[in-house]
């Protein structure tokens, strides 16, 4: 349960369209002193941060006014909630937790900087724009532009998921 909170969290946090179903995502048993305790771990995020697939386009795109303000409703949530009638309670008690020291703003953004200069330092993101070339630099990947364009969305995807869990807290009081 507390598993699925948090990567029911990390998804919402990121916007993570691709992982809303079992598709994009590895389900890892980890053998304890007791058994075994299954995982769930999210990848392909490439529809995250910001980043939808623009049916108009054919292409990826930013698309903050359809990203931003969206809580997608995940299957195994549903599932969730059928078990434990206050799913969304917990979920929301969680958030506010890890917003007191995990996901905390400021510290986001520095490991977005500190990241980023580790790949540009090794080299990646050179490599990175010679292997996509002219399309790379010409669609939402453009580096001088990415990285405040995730800034941006971090800061706004907090603000309003922190008024959504309060606003869910609040009506259950």
């Amino acid at each position: 349960l507390g598993n699925v909170i948090d990567v029911n969290l990390m998804l919402q946090l990121a916007s993570a369209r691709d992982n809303f179903s079992l598709k994009n995502m590895y389900i890892v048993l980890n053998k304890t002193d007791h058994g075994y305790h299954q995982f769930l771990v999210p990848w392909d995020t490439d529809q995250s941060l910001g980043v939808v697939w623009s049916h108009e386009k054919k292409d990826f795109d930013h698309d903050y006014l359809r990203a931003l303000k969206e809580r997608i409703q995940r299957k195994e949530t549903v599932a969730m909630v059928a078990l434990h009638p206050d799913y969304y309670q917990m979920e929301a008690v969680r958030w506010q937790e890890l917003r007191q020291w995990l996901l905390v703003e400021e510290d986001m953004l520095r490991y977005v900087d500190e990241t980023y200069g580790y790949l540009a330092d090794s080299g990646a993101v050179e490599r990175d724009e010679k292997r996509w070339g002219v399309r790379y630099q010409n669609s939402y990947h453009q580096p001088e532009d990415t990285i405040s364009a995730l800034k941006r969305y971090i800061g706004a995807r907090l603000e309003y998921l922190d008024g959504y869990y309060a606003e869910l807290l609040e009506n259950e009081q």
